[in-house]
């Protein structure tokens, strides 16, 4: 996704998160999986999404890696262990949001205060 897309009139939160956290649309609906609240393990992800375990894997392993997600470890009565993920909660996700928005307004700020510099160095050696 582009930052073109955020600066549509009708751009949604599809697009910010896209955008902003470089999701793909698998990772988008593994997301919304788990936004309701609810935790679940890769098997449960796997047949609801209709996508094999390697792939909603590492879709996992991106959201917990961004932020988005959180995985729990739970043990079973007979010994052994498995685990299961969540959605982390919304406000806190809109506060890192807010965060990165924030800091890409200053990367881009800087980039163009330096524009016609940079510009210069690469055509006008």
């Amino acid at each position: 996704m582009s930052l073109q897309l955020l600066t549509r009139r009708n751009a949604s939160c599809n697009e910010l998160l896209c955008t902003i956290y470089n999701l793909n649309p698998l990772d988008l609906e593994i997301f919304y999986q788990l936004a309701g609240g609810r935790t679940a393990g890769l098997d449960e992800l796997a047949s609801a999404v209709k996508r094999d375990r390697s792939t909603v894997h590492r879709s996992l392993q991106k959201l917990v890696g961004g932020g988005l997600g959180y995985k729990e470890v739970k043990s079973l009565k007979d010994g052994g262990y498995y685990h299961v993920y969540g959605a982390t909660e919304l406000a806190t996700i809109r506060k890192q949001a807010e965060q990165r928005v924030k800091d890409l307004t200053t990367s881009l700020e800087k980039m163009l205060h330096n524009f016609e510099s940079d510009v210069r160095k690469h055509c006008c050696t």
